[in-house]
């Protein structure tokens, strides 16, 4: 009886302990001082587009379907950020995974838009997914395939193969080499806007890129330089 309380009482220290470096993680990410740097090459990134791909503004996001700050950008401002700058045509939108190692579903989440990608519906997988939640994962992500009339057996085959493995993963290789340190993280035209910041954050960046000037965002604080 003993030696099952300590046990317990391990398990909750353990959890506790989890769950204080998760906070401290997301505080220290979401709160901290942006550090100003230089303006990254992107020009060779490709990925998951939205948009005109000849606009002259390219915005790319690195995100996870399991993270509540993508899961709050994406709802309220994504939709915003579409209607009013990618459709517009002032910009173009480049989707990009960084699935984070404590969110279990995330990988999983990733490699699911990107076999819906393979019959072209990457974005309605990805709305579906951020919308209605990651639920059970992979028979979640099934079940969506189905209500978005993919064909079931390629999909299906697709996710259990984890064929699409190696391309998630390396999607943050690549944003660690361009400074991406956490999700949601963006690069508009190089400059890194980090966390689930407004439409107007966006849009006073999109604009100050079409008029050539520089600017920094900290703590999703727009300022000219």
């Amino acid at each position: 009886m003993k030696k099952d309380i300590e046990r317990i009482s391990l398990s909750k220290s353990i959890g506790l302990i989890l769950l204080l470096l998760v906070i401290v993680y997301y505080f220290y990410y979401f709160n901290s001082e942006s550090t100003l740097i230089p303006k990254q090459n992107d020009s060779k990134i490709e990925g998951n587009l939205k948009g005109n791909e000849n606009a002259t503004v390219k915005i790319i996001e690195w995100s996870d379907f399991e993270c509540p700050y993508c899961v709050r950008f994406s709802r309220d401002t994504y939709p915003e950020l579409v209607e009013k700058l990618i459709e517009t045509g002032d910009a173009k939108l480049i989707f990009k995974h960084y699935p984070l190692n404590f969110h279990k579903n995330a990988q999983k989440a990733a490699e699911a838009t990107e076999c819906a990608a393979d019959q072209e519906m990457f974005w309605e997988m990805h709305d579906k997914i951020f919308n209605e939640g990651i639920g059970d994962g992979v028979q979640t992500y099934k079940e969506y395939a189905s209500s978005l009339n993919l064909n079931l057996e390629e999909f299906n085959d697709c996710l259990d193969s984890g064929i699409k493995f190696n391309k998630v993963q390396d999607d943050m290789k690549e944003g660690d080499k361009l400074g991406i340190k956490g999700t949601p993280g963006f690069l508009v035209n190089g400059r890194i806007i980090s966390g689930a910041c407004s439409f107007e954050v966006f849009e006073k960046a999109v604009n100050a890129e079409k008029e050539n000037k520089n600017w920094v965002v900290e703590r999703c604080v727009f300022k000219l330089k």
